[in-house]
């Protein structure tokens, strides 16, 4: 058994995930070899990482695939959201077309060495908990944060402190 979040918007008739292949992993290496029409059976869905609209505006962190959900989320037609996407490469930023018609602000956060985050319109170079730190106003927010639980942990400690009256809202992925 695995979990992955869907890509997909939810009342699509095709699945979609954004899967990183790892290659001392489990599943991922399977499913990057398995022929095309290959079976796979699941189950689900059994999360509730949905979005919620409310009069606070909406922050979507990610970190790497966690990208996955805010995919669904924007192909099922929420729009204006804030996105920070943390990412080691360029090349690991997923949907960027995707998020640039739907997002208010999309900011891809680049932090890989040697990365040059120039290479990409309206990046940051650095984390999204420092961009997430230094650069959005102070105010009430709803936060989602999907990826790395080391993000997760770190951003929720920022909203506590600087951001009063906001809600945060999570998937963690391993």
């Amino acid at each position: 058994m695995r979990d992955y979040s869907l890509a997909s918007a939810g009342e699509a008739t095709r699945l979609t995930l954004c899967i990183r292949r790892v290659p001392s992993g489990i599943f991922s290496p399977y499913l990057a070899s398995a022929p095309r029409g290959t079976a796979i059976t699941f189950t689900g869905p059994h999360g509730y990482f949905v979005f919620r609209p409310s009069e606070r505006p909406a922050i979507f962190v990610a970190t790497g695939t966690g990208i996955a959900p805010f995919a669904s989320m924007a192909r099922s037609g929420t729009a204006g959201f804030t996105l920070l996407h943390g990412v080691r490469t360029p090349e690991d930023l997923y949907y960027q077309g995707l998020f640039r018609d739907k997002a208010a602000a999309y900011v891809p956060c680049i932090s890989g060495r040697g990365a040059a985050a120039g290479q990409v319109q309206g990046s940051f170079w650095g984390r999204v908990t420092e961009y997430v730190e230094g650069h959005l106003p102070v105010m009430a927010y709803d936060f989602y944060l999907c990826g790395n639980e080391n993000m997760v942990r770190e951003v929720t400690f920022l909203v506590d402190e600087r951001f009063p009256d906001s809600r945060v809202y999570t998937e963690i992925f391993f």
